[in-house]
């Protein structure tokens, strides 16, 4: 190949000059028309099917997230019961805490109230980031119930803390 380019570049001169036999430009340019309308009909056939892939994967996600709002529905006034409930539980722990920590300021008790800011991000995590990946089953329901009542019980174990922090400064004063 390389020779025969190298030729005609040699000899372009004499290439200018020579007639092209009759019809070959008729030829050539149907030649190219055909190609034209076989990339034209490649791209079409391309598009086609891109839009039937997206056309299929809209439905499969629409079928999808319309399962998944079934469940949630149905599982929802339970998930936000319990919810409330250890929220509830939460607050009322962490009240008695400032409560504690209003009359008796310590390093030791406020240390402690800062670790129940720990607690509450960890249930902020869990709630953003976790719960809604959860499947909406009991099994969900349960995790969820473990979680918070795990909360709840470092909670409670802080709260202890800090009453025998305060039973132990009382007995020092």
């Amino acid at each position: 190949m390389d020779r025969l380019k190298n030729f005609i570049d040699n000899n372009r001169p004499e290439f200018d000059d020579i007639e092209l036999p009759v019809g070959h430009a008729e030829r050539f340019n149907k030649k190219l028309e055909g190609r034209k309308k076989l990339i034209m009909r490649r791209r079409v056939i391309g598009l086609i099917a891109a839009a039937a892939c997206l056309g299929l994967l809209f439905f499969v996600q629409t079928r999808y997230a319309e399962k998944n709002m079934d469940n949630t529905c149905t599982m929802s006034a339970e998930i936000s019961e319990v919810r409330h409930y250890y929220t509830m539980q939460i607050s009322e722990t962490i009240a008695q805490m400032e409560e504690i920590y209003k009359h008796h300021q310590s390093p030791g008790a406020l240390e402690l109230l800062k670790q129940t800011q720990e607690v509450i991000a960890l249930n902020n995590d869990f709630e953003n980031r976790i719960l809604p990946s959860l499947p909406c089953s009991e099994e969900a329901l349960f995790a969820m119930n473990r979680h918070y009542d795990a909360s709840v019980s470092g909670m409670r174990i802080l709260l202890r803390q800090m009453q025998k922090e305060k039973n132990r400064n009382d007995i020092n004063n």
